[in-house]
């Protein structure tokens, strides 16, 4: 069976949530060991980053269709309008009644706008 094409709608980066090592549902930790990355971490590439005006340990807000997260950007080789968050943290920005059609398991998958955040400390 071909894999589906997902268009990604301008503006907006698909998100899925990592789910760390096969068989491993979660990292349980408060900083991945595989990645060095801490639970708020959202999985980036530097030239996506870059085009938002962002870089390392910035804080944003990821906005989809179900909801919002808070993290920070963690640089790493994601292919680009692709980013990814922590499972189950991530699990605010999914539509939990889509479901993928091949297998009629959970989609893990969203639709995010990603906008940077302004700390209460950095405001003030």
């Amino acid at each position: 069976m071909p894999l589906p094409e997902n268009e990604i709608p301008d503006g907006l980066f698909a998100v899925s949530t990592r789910r760390g090592k096969q068989f491993n549902t979660m990292v349980q930790e408060k900083r991945d060991s595989l990645t060095g990355a801490r639970r708020d971490a959202v999985f980036m590439n530097a030239s996506g980053a870059a085009a938002l005006g962002l870089g390392e340990g910035d804080e944003v807000r990821l906005v989809s269709e179900r909801g919002e997260y808070f993290g920070r950007v963690f640089l790493a080789p994601v292919k680009p309008r692709n980013v990814q968050v922590f499972w189950p943290e991530g699990n605010v920005l999914l539509d939990h009644d889509r479901r993928s059609k091949p297998a009629d398991v959970p989609d893990y998958n969203a639709f995010v706008r990603i906008e940077p955040r302004v700390s209460a400390m950095a405001a003030d």
